[in-house]
C-alpha cells in the first residue's frame, strides 16, 4: 500500500468519523433518524474525501 492511497483512506477515514459524530449529536438531542438534517454529516464526508484525495 503507498502513502498516497494511505492518505487517501485516512481523509476518507476521517470524514467518515466525523460525519457520524454529526448524526450522533442530532439523534442524541432526541431527533429521529428519518428527521436528521443529512446536508451536514454528507458535507463533512466529502469535505474529508476532498482533503485526502488532494493528498492523494
Amino acid at each position: 500500500m503507498t502513502t498516497s492511497i494511505l492518505l487517501l483512506l485516512v481523509g476518507a477515514g476521517c470524514g467518515a468519523g466525523f460525519a457520524a459524530l454529526a448524526v450522533y449529536g442530532q439523534v442524541r438531542d432526541g431527533v429521529r433518524l428519518r428527521k436528521v438534517r443529512w446536508g451536514v454529516p454528507a458535507g463533512i464526508l466529502v469535505v474529508g474525501v476532498l482533503i485526502g484525495a488532494g493528498a492523494y
